[in-house]
């Protein structure tokens, strides 16, 4: 029986850990300019919630440096301009090479983040040109109600497959328990019953 809990146990956490977030860098590249982009939460974006950009930039010439950069930030929705920040204004990192800035998707799309650089003096840098396609798929359903009396809370639909599956595994284990349970039962009955 100990076995069969330790199963289901692990079964609800396989099911469960489908839906946690997976962590991810994406890196894009432009001659010998590279930047990996992070977001925070968890890489995730979440329409409705600010969202904090990283940018860690990278020359393979090591000509690159933040101080010489004419640097743009442009999100995009549908190729409609939503946002647009200038990088190294200030930042809030040790690295200088690491702009970092924040933006708050309005609900759940796909978007565009564009990265521009212009050298302030030619020959300082190679100009780049960083295109990422950012999918939001989570929103923030604390900022709002936006339940109608009577409906599911947003938390439960989400993770309503899961509460299926797990519930499923759940019952099928102690159905199973049972009948192992009764055919022991049946069979000591019958050795019960021939000893006598």
């Amino acid at each position: 029986m100990k076995n069969k809990f330790v199963g289901l146990i692990t079964v609800g956490f396989v099911i469960f850990s489908l839906a946690l977030p997976a962590s991810a860098h994406v890196l894009k590249t432009d001659g010998s300019i590279g930047a990996v982009m992070h977001t925070d939460p968890d890489d995730e974006p979440v329409a409705g919630k600010p969202t904090l950009f990283f940018l860690e930039i990278k020359d393979v010439q090591g000509k690159f440096r933040s101080e010489n950069c004419d640097c743009i930030a442009q999100i995009l929705q549908n190729k409609s301009l939503l946002y647009t920040v200038k990088l190294y204004q200030s930042t809030t990192t040790a690295d200088s090479n690491t702009p970092v800035f924040s933006f708050v998707f309005p609900k759940k799309n796909a978007y565009t983040l564009k990265v521009e650089g212009m050298p302030k003096q030619a020959g300082d840098f190679q100009a780049f040109n960083l295109v990422y396609d950012i999918l939001v798929d989570k929103e923030d359903f604390s900022a709002a109600a936006t339940t109608t009396p009577g409906s599911a809370s947003p938390r439960f639909s989400v993770h309503f497959v899961h509460y299926v599956l797990f519930g499923g595994a759940f019952v099928g284990v102690l159905v199973w328990d049972l009948r192992e349970k009764r055919k022991l039962r049946r069979t000591q009955e019958k050795n019960n019953q021939k000893i006598e």
